[in-house]
């Protein structure tokens, strides 16, 4: 990264901290959500303006910034991708609006499906961390994202969503029949409904 890329994620998060002072957010998002799609991104190696898109990605959608904004501090094709990854709160109906919002990622291009699979890196990567669950209809678009990873810059992004999926449905299915859980370990269970061993016993 040059010293001038450098420079504009500085000043990206600088205008966050600004952006978002007073804007309730939800636990795992704002700030510290962006963060970690910029981390995402540039972990794969995405270029500064891919990450630099990444780390204002949720602006427009959360505060006052308009992608108008956007274009006048971090020119057009930063405010381009921001504007990809931005849903249309116009649109009511949560899947309709979602949809809407992938067809619109979709005609952007590689870098904008880049973007979207680090946003959910960062969801679900929280969701694992936190213990937060994800809804039936969250986690139909967020596989519905991940089916675009073929036409990603990084398909790789995809497959590490696919990853912390997989560690949500591990984490939350039921334990099948005779089964317990400890520590996030299965352990047998006696006919009487006790555990027959503690795992490393």
């Amino acid at each position: 990264m040059t010293e001038m890329e450098t420079n504009a994620v500085r000043e990206a998060a600088d205008v966050l901290l600004g952006a978002y002072e007073g804007v309730a957010v939800k636990p795992g998002k704002g700030i510290p959500h962006a963060r970690a799609v910029a981390s995402a991104l540039r972990r794969a190696g995405c270029s500064a303006e891919v990450e630099l898109a990444g780390l204002l990605h949720d602006i427009v959608e959360d505060t006052g910034w308009t992608v108008a904004d956007v274009r006048v501090r971090f020119g057009g094709p930063v405010a381009a991708l921001v504007h990809a990854v931005t849903e249309d709160d116009a649109i009511v109906d949560y899947r309709a609006r979602k949809r809407a919002l992938r067809e619109q990622i979709a005609r952007a291009g590689a870098d904008a499906i880049d973007i979207a699979l680090a946003d959910k890196v960062a969801s679900v990567g929280y969701a694992v961390s936190s213990g937060g669950k994800l809804s039936k209809r969250k986690r139909g678009h967020y596989e519905a994202v991940v089916a675009m990873g073929a036409r990603a810059a990084h398909p790789e992004l995809a497959l590490q969503v696919r990853e912390l999926l997989a560690r949500v449905d591990t984490r939350d299915r039921p334990p099948a029949a005779g089964v317990a859980r400890d520590a996030g370990l299965e352990v047998p269970l006696s006919p009487a409904g006790l555990p027959t061993c503690r795992p490393g016993a």
